[in-house]
């Protein structure tokens, strides 16, 4: 299914995007903006930012093992179109539902890429000193 390699990169974006959450969670609390709305948004928020890169994760894994160029192509445009409608749902729904605190909701996702960023920076950094 996933090799040891792909799993080291999930768990360190769950990590990372975890703590970037807790620094969200506080710096609302430090603004006097804190209610259970900005909670449940964190946690559907991160939720679903992590879920989505473990799609990602499992698409990458099935291309590179099973499909030639042209459909390995198909299933990435539709993997990441349904990735896409999910995020929108959810975005929607946090937006329609006071329930949600709709910038706590969509914050995660930015820190997705803020967590890609800083991975390939220290990967980066690592190949130089070793080299």
């Amino acid at each position: 299914m996933l090799d040891s390699a792909l799993k080291r990169e999930i768990v360190r974006m769950c990590v990372g995007v975890s703590v970037l959450s807790t620094i969200m969670i506080a710096g609302f609390a430090v603004f006097g903006h804190f209610d259970m709305s900005v909670l449940c948004g964190t946690i559907l928020g991160t939720s679903v930012t992590l879920f989505n890169y473990f799609l990602l994760a499992l698409s990458v894994s099935h291309v590179v093992n099973k499909h030639d160029e042209k459909n390995a192509k198909l299933f990435m445009n539709i993997s990441y179109l349904l990735r896409i409608i999910l995020i929108a749902i959810v975005v929607a729904t946090a937006i329609k539902f006071s329930f949600f605190n709709a910038i706590a909701v969509i914050l995660p996702f930015i820190f997705e890429r803020i967590v890609i960023m800083i991975i390939h920076m220290r990967d980066g950094k690592n190949e130089h000193t070793r080299s």
